[in-house]
């Protein structure tokens, strides 16, 4: 991938799911179609420079309850960690009712 795709507008990171692994892999791609771009080191005619949002990683009420790894044990809460995160975030399970007075 060219160094300026990286930190042009167009540029798209998504992830694909790989069921046999349970790894996520990255996917990178052009919002102008122009992926060629993307393998090279030529300059994109598209190419246009922005500043990226940096991420901030942000605790959940689940994160901070001292029954989570009870509540992870019994199946109660989903793990919402993304790859820009540095620890495993969680949130309370889709129709599952928190015994510790937590709601997300």
């Amino acid at each position: 991938m060219a160094f300026e795709c990286e930190i042009c507008e167009y540029f798209n990171e998504d992830y694909i799911f790989d069921n046999e692994t349970g790894d996520e892999f990255p996917l990178f791609s052009c919002d102008k179609w122009h992926n060629d771009e993307l393998n090279s080191d030529c300059e994109c005619p598209y190419f246009k420079k922005y500043k990226p949002i940096k991420y901030v990683e942000r605790d959940t009420k689940c994160d901070k309850c001292q029954k989570l790894n009870d509540c992870i044990s019994n199946g109660n809460v989903l793990r919402t960690t993304i790859g820009e995160d540095t620890r495993e975030h969680y949130i309370v399970g889709i129709g599952v009712r928190c015994e510790h007075g937590l709601s997300e």
